[in-house]
């Protein structure tokens, strides 16, 4: 019976309510955080009215000359936050681009068939050209040849100079070996002419030995 009457009670649970001190302290965040925005909205406000006040009609210098909502809150978003952010963006700029001011006309907007009229009457309107349609090959060739004779005559320049070295180079040899056998010269005659004294006096040996032997011979036989 203790059980059931027990079970068949509800039970309620209880909170403890936050202490005044917490509360109090987020109210002073949000009231700082408000008045920061406060203030920047200010700021952006005024940077805007200067950018106008030093804005020239009919030029589009980039400045910053329409008032931002919402400057300086921070907003987390997903993609579809930043297509629409980049398609306002867009429009706003294409805005700017056909507004250019009083007193101005705005620039002429042609379809696609007017463009490709306006295309052709410009490209038939293009004159012709005349004269003859040759090509560059024979101002092609006289480089050509010219560079040719140049490197030729460069070549031949080159040719001539080694050529009269080599030549100058044999002469002077020639010279030198002349000189140097006028120098060995002196001492081959000597040796020759003793030579030539030793081969005479031998032949003469032989010549009056074989007379000798030839009248001995005679003497006997008589």
């Amino acid at each position: 019976m203790a059980l059931a009457a027990r079970c068949s009670v509800p039970t309620v649970r209880t909170f403890a309510a936050a202490p005044a001190s917490k509360k109090k302290k987020n109210q002073e965040r949000k009231g700082k955080k408000n008045q920061g925005d406060d203030s920047s909205n200010l700021q952006h406000e005024e940077w805007v009215k200067f950018q106008n006040s030093i804005s020239i009609d009919g030029f589009e210098t980039g400045q910053t000359t329409t008032v931002q909502a919402n400057i300086g809150q921070k907003r987390r978003g997903g993609k579809a936050v930043r297509k629409r952010m980049q398609k306002s963006a867009e429009l706003t700029e294409q805005e700017q681009e056909y507004n250019i001011g009083g007193g101005q006309y705005p620039p002429l907007r042609y379809s696609e068939e007017e463009t490709e009229r306006l295309l052709k009457e410009a490209y038939a309107n293009i004159p012709k050209r005349d004269g003859k349609r040759g090509t560059r090959n024979l101002q092609r060739q006289s480089n050509r040849w010219h560079k040719v004779r140049q490197a030729r005559k460069i070549a031949k320049k080159n040719y001539g100079i080694k050529q009269h070295e080599r030549r100058m180079l044999k002469r002077s040899q020639v010279v030198s070996d002349v000189k140097q056998v006028k120098v060995d010269a002196v001492g081959i005659r000597e040796l020759e002419q003793a030579y030539q004294g030793f081969v005479a006096s031998q032949w003469t040996k032989i010549m009056f030995a074989e007379d000798e032997t030839d009248g001995g011979e005679k003497q006997d036989s008589v």
